[in-house]
């Protein structure tokens, strides 16, 4: 008889750690990318895995809550030079609860800097692309010296291109098809340009 006590006792314990521990995910992604400006506004995006019932998304900066919402699944904001790492705790009780992955950020200063948008001072061609892409910074009488590019993810890619003169060239058969973001500046970084693209082999 006291054996079986202490194995009933067992088995509830056992279904409430398991209830509490639930395998739940929460996988998280930026948009436009982890080096941006502290005047740009950064997009959070959580993808939750294993909860089927309303959860609490908090966000956290170096270890401090800033933010926190209810179901939800995205989280806008600007962030400080002093703001290197973001994760979020998302709870889904009584499922179970998780930290997601931390993403290292890098926050540049951008007062005094020059920024543009794909228009009438950038011109990007073709687009949609299947061969060489250019972006063409001469009316901003820019002298590009590095190029960064990103996917709808906001993951940085490691991409070949070219400099020429005052454009930036890259071939679309390194990247598959979809879309794109880039930021291009010049050598001291006082003035960079952003935009988007699309690859449509």
């Amino acid at each position: 008889m006291k054996i079986k006590i202490t194995l009933l006792l067992f088995a509830a314990i056992f279904a409430v750690s398991l209830r509490g521990h639930a395998q739940i995910t929460a996988t998280l992604t930026v948009s436009p990318g982890t080096t941006v400006c502290d005047t740009m506004p950064v997009t959070f995006t959580v993808n939750v895995v294993g909860c089927t019932l309303a959860y609490k998304v908090n966000w956290i900066i170096n270890g401090l809550i800033h933010d926190s919402c209810n179901s939800c699944t995205s989280w806008t904001t600007t962030l400080s030079t002093n703001d290197t790492m973001v994760w979020c705790y998302v709870n889904c009780n009584p499922m179970g609860n998780d930290n997601s992955n931390a993403i290292d950020m890098t926050i540049t200063p951008c007062a005094g800097i020059e920024e543009y948008e794909n228009g009438s001072m950038v011109s990007l061609y073709p687009n949609p692309a299947s061969g060489n892409i250019v972006i063409d910074v001469e009316r901003l009488r820019m002298f590009p010296a590095a190029l960064f590019v990103y996917d709808n993810r906001g993951k940085s890619l490691n991409v070949n291109y070219e400099i020429k003169n005052r454009s930036a060239i890259l071939s679309a058969k390194q990247f598959e098809d979809g879309i794109y973001y880039y930021r291009i500046a010049d050598n001291d970084r006082k003035k960079s340009a952003a935009g988007k693209f699309v690859i449509l082999q």
